[in-house]
């Protein structure tokens, strides 16, 4: 019989906090949270906590940074392509293991900076040579990426029911077809411009 290896003490209380800081965050905004209730839902002292924080914003960042960490580990084992179906796929299962995470992350405003870091590493993978207007191309990529976020946090929403195999490929499609489109096809029509 394997036996399972001791959890470091340090390891065990950050854990607490951050899942006590989950929890809490699902009707608060982190500006509201103290660091007494947060020690209360963890059940722990605060000499315990400022031990290893200073301020509930460093357990959330923290937090942060270990989804961030799983997801980047989680891409670096695989040997698909940046943007490939099966890249998305990886991608997406690692959201759906830790989906009331990110659904806060995204779905709370103060949660910005986690989405501007999400976005800047994953989500605007997007091939660029096809347009020769820099800034139409980069009202292009910000289309592109709000629509991503929008079937992240609809996919969240759900409870991640789809099969992520559906969510890449309804993404995948989406992609290839804007990534196809040239100049000519959005010049305004004559019809519309007044």
């Amino acid at each position: 019989m394997k036996q399972e290896k001791p959890v470091h003490r340090k390891t065990r209380t950050k854990r607490i906090l951050k899942l006590a800081l989950l929890e809490l965050r699902k009707s608060k905004n982190i500006r509201n949270i103290s660091v007494k209730e947060l020690c209360e839902k963890a059940e722990l002292n605060r000499s315990t906590f400022y031990l290893h924080y200073s301020c509930p914003e460093d357990v959330l960042l923290e937090r942060e940074d270990d989804t961030l960490g799983k997801l980047e580990a989680s891409l670096a084992n695989t040997n698909y392509p940046k943007g490939s179906i099966n890249f998305w796929i990886v991608f997406l299962d690692n959201i759906k293991e830790y989906r009331d995470f990110y659904y806060l992350l995204f779905t709370q405003k103060e949660e910005h900076k986690f989405l501007l870091r999400l976005k800047g590493k994953y989500l605007q993978i997007v091939r660029t040579q096809f347009l020769s207007d820099k800034k139409r191309n980069d009202y292009r990529k910000e289309y592109r990426i709000s629509g991503n976020v929008a079937v992240l946090v609809r996919w969240l929403a759900d409870k991640c029911i789809t099969p992520t195999k559906e969510i890449a490929s309804l993404r995948y499609a989406r992609y290839d077809n804007l990534s196809k489109l040239k100049d000519i096809d959005i010049q305004p029509k004559r019809w519309l411009v007044s």
